[in-house]
Formats: C-alpha cells, structure tokens, sequence
C-alpha cells in the first residue's frame, strides 16, 4: 500500500510504504515481511480444558513435522529402527549443564514472538554476505571459520573467566572502545563508547597483548560518567559473537557434531538472522549437526553458523561428537582343554614332567 501516513493504514498482512518510494526502505519493509510470516507459529485450536501444558514441544505443521523428521533420518545415515536413528532431545541424555531441567528449557514457549528483523544495514552488519560453500570440500570448508580470540568477542569472554574466578571487576582497555568494565556479580559490562562504536570494534581483529587489563573497585564504577552506558553481559557477548563472526562458525567447530539447545533464548532482546525461530525449533526437538541442519530446513549456511556463533557464545547449545567405534582384532576365546594342554607342555619343557595318567585332549 502506497500512503502518505503509513503508521495510520499498515494492513495486518502486508506493508504500507511511505510515497515518494524510498529504496532502502521498501527493502526494509519487505525483509520484515518476510521474517514475520516465515516465523509466524503455526495455529493451534485453543485447549479444551483450562490446563495448558507448558512443556509441550514447539511443532510445525503435521506435513512439515514428518517430512523434517524424514530429511533428518535420511540426512543421518540411519534407518528409523537402527541404534544409530533420529534421536529426540527430549529421550536423549544431556547432564553437560549443571541446570537438571535443561530439556524442559529447551522447549519454546506456546506462541512465542517471531524475533526482531533486521534492516538492510544490520543484516550486512551482523551476518555478511558469504555465498554458500562445498562443505565437503577441505579448502572451502576452511573458509567458513574463524578465530573468536582474535577479536573482542574471545578477549571479553577471556576477561569475563578471569574476573569470575577472582570474584572482582575488570576493566580492560583498547584502541576501538577505550574501555569496557566487566562486572560478574551484577552480569554488567560497562562501557564509555556508544553501542555503535563497540560493535565497530568488534568486527576489527585485536590481539590480546594490545589490551590493558586493571582491577575496579565498586567506588570506581559508581563514579563513571552519566555518558557511560551498561549492557546485560549475555546479550553484549551475543552482539560481539555476531560481529566477528558474520556467518562463520569459531574455529574448531565441528560440522558433523550432534547439537541441541540448551534453553530457549528470549529472541525480542536479541539480533537474529533470518529463520531464527526456525533453526532453535529444530535444535530444541532433535539433536542433528549444523551440516543436517542447513540442508533440512533448506537455509543459507551463513544464518546457522551465525546463530550458532551466537548461541556458542553465551553456552545455549550442547555438542556432542559423534565418535567412530574403534575396530579392533578379537581373539576367538581359548578352550579349557586348550589351556590344560598348553600347561602340561610347558611343565614337559620345564620340569621334564610326563603325564602317565592320560593323554592332552
């Protein structure tokens, strides 16, 4: 719809865009579209009674639902009946967190929001543009990684370790942000540079050695400038996460690993790609690897390996190897009769000892 006052006429199921037509915007106004009716949950007929079963697992529609698990099994190599089959998260053993109801949380809400789009700005931004790759290919493969220690993201995850095994703030000091303070009792990072300038500097390679690490005291935070601004730690580790890795995955990350969520992450407080709700529903349901992954729910490579960048970044995913069973030469187990044998040779050899009594069987 073409209208001069587009915030009065925005259809429920369409976009209203302001005249003259802008470019960027109309983009915008399209991609926006797209995610909200990508990520739109599915209907369901309202409960028959008053009870609702909050851990019911998220689903797509019954088609889908069955032709996901079908792509899935064959994705996987195994027939539905093998050891080796499909394998629900909610039936698998995940003890790796310390929080026992790691499978309840890893449910997503009933009528969960579709996450927040980003604009065409953004989206360059936080996931890049890379092309799809030849995963079975060594040298492409080695295009899709990338080193979270080389960037702000590792330092501040390196810094955050640091500071919570001393029970202290810490500040550490660079060029690109001048300064952040890391406060692990108050889940806080403080900082005097605009969001915008941090997030630059996140996209920049930084070596450790160039960083200034000091001890705060909580005198020292309290008198930071009113221009200082402060971010919850999980979703600024999460920002950075997207920022250096721009639809790579850090470096290490095994392809073919089983991976499943750990909870579900509150995605309206979150940057996302595109079909966010999507990849999470399946990491929630099954545990399948970021290879099975991209090739069921038919997405770009970059948006998995950015989301999972992301999740990585701030513990939200399990990953499970997938370990090859050794072969090994058995020997055919040895008869009694054989071992009685063998025993009375060697007493012959030793002792020069004859048994008169009967002959070895």
């Amino acid at each position: 719809m073409l209208t001069m006052t587009p915030e009065k006429h925005a259809p429920e199921n369409g976009i209203a865009i302001r005249k003259p037509i802008d470019v960027t915007a109309f983009a915008g106004a399209l991609r926006k579209l797209a995610d909200r009716c990508l990520t739109q949950p599915v209907a369901v007929s309202p409960p028959t009674s008053a009870s609702v079963d909050k851990t019911a697992p998220a689903r797509f529609s019954v088609a889908s639902e069955s032709v996901l698990k079908e792509k899935l099994t064959r994705l996987s190599g195994a027939s539905a009946s093998s050891a080796n089959a499909l394998v629900p998260v909610s039936m698998a053993s995940k003890k790796t967190d310390k929080n026992s109801n790691d499978a309840e949380n890893a449910i997503p809400p009933k009528g969960i929001a579709a996450p927040p789009s980003l604009s065409a700005g953004e989206f360059d931004f936080y996931i890049g543009s890379s092309p799809d790759v030849d995963l079975r290919n060594k040298s492409a493969r080695e295009g899709v990684f990338y080193r979270p220690d080389n960037f702000l993201q590792g330092h501040v995850q390196r810094v955050l370790a640091m500071a919570k095994e001393r029970s202290v703030s810490l500040r550490m000091s660079g060029l690109g942000f001048q300064a952040l303070i890391v406060d692990p009792a108050k889940q806080r990072i403080f900082a005097v540079v605009p969001l915008s300038k941090l997030l630059s500097a996140g996209r920049i390679p930084l070596a450790y050695k160039d960083l200034r690490i000091d001890q705060v005291s909580d005198r020292e935070i309290a008198s930071l400038p009113s221009t200082a601004e402060q971010h919850g730690m999980n979703s600024l580790i999460w920002r950075f996460a997207l920022c250096a890795s721009r639809g790579r995955l850090p470096e290490g990350t095994s392809l073919d690993a089983s991976i499943s969520l750990v909870h579900w992450p509150n995605l309206t407080r979150l940057q996302t790609p595109p079909h966010a709700a999507r990849i999470l529903g399946l990491w929630a349901r099954y545990r399948t690897s970021l290879e099975q992954t991209v090739e069921s729910l038919e997405v770009p490579q970059r948006y998995v390996f950015a989301l999972y960048s992301a999740c990585n970044s701030i513990g939200l995913v399990n990953v499970q190897e997938k370990h090859t069973p050794s072969v090994a030469t058995v020997e055919p187990p040895v008869e009694t009769h054989q071992k009685q044998g063998l025993f009375r040779m060697l007493l012959r050899k030793l002792a020069g000892y004859t048994d008169l009594a009967r002959p070895s069987s």
